[in-house]
């Protein structure tokens, strides 16, 4: 599909910032998206004037309140967080680990609400982020549930996704399982980043069985949503 540069460049620009907010200058980010800095300038200026782009105190970029505004717009997925995430901290109490509630856009994944507990030492993360199917249990799932084929190499560190319901994805780099299951008719999934050292067989089938438990209820209660 034939794309325009300049509005190209300018949603990569915005996914720079927003997974990097309040970090780069404006020839930080002409390094890191090796575009000249009279170039970059123009997309940030425009960008600014229309609140899309902001600078902190710093003088580092962050995303404009104009997105934020848009995100709000998303009507289906705020009902999706305001009936998930009291299920979500529910989740968090029960097992004390980081639960996320996301949903899949063509081959992506967003994460649009988490809970996390208060102990010191916890896996972590940003709401907005967006991963490629791949590398999230919750794309795997819902992608894999759809009957879709995916390369066996992105399968390596999981179960039997078909045959088992739910995806328990290795994350060597983190040293953590992400076990996600599938809500809302397959098209958003939670899932909880699970310590190697917390894991055992047993554990992991009585948080898929919670997890499971939260679809069942939003089914019960009519709950439902078309993402």
């Amino acid at each position: 599909m034939k794309t325009i540069q300049s509005v190209d460049r300018t949603v990569l620009l915005l996914d720079t910032i927003a997974q990097h907010p309040g970090e780069y200058t404006l020839s930080e980010l002409s390094k890191v998206m090796r575009l000249p800095i009279t170039t970059l300038h123009g997309f940030c200026t425009t960008l600014e004037h229309w609140k899309l782009l902001q600078k902190n105190e710093a003088g580092r970029y962050i995303l404009g309140y104009r997105l934020f505004h848009y995100a709000l717009s998303f009507n289906v997925e705020q009902q999706l967080i305001a009936s998930v995430h009291p299920h979500l901290v529910s989740l968090t109490r029960q097992f004390n680990e980081t639960f996320h509630l996301g949903i899949v856009r063509d081959d992506k994944v967003i994460y649009i609400d988490k809970s996390e507990p208060s102990k010191p030492y916890r896996m972590t993360s940003v709401v907005g982020n967006m991963d490629e199917y791949y590398n999230s249990a919750i794309g795997l799932l819902v992608l894999a549930n759809r009957g879709i084929d995916i390369p066996a190499a992105y399968l390596q560190n999981c179960n039997d996704i078909r045959r088992d319901g739910y995806c328990l994805k290795f994350e060597p780099e983190m040293d953590a399982y992400c076990l996600a299951v599938a809500l809302q008719d397959n098209s958003a999934g939670i899932n909880i980043v699970l310590p190697q050292h917390r894991y055992t067989p047993g554990f992991c089938q009585q948080i898929v069985d919670a997890m499971r438990a939260v679809d069942d209820e939003l089914q019960l209660s009519n709950r439902s949503f078309t993402i």
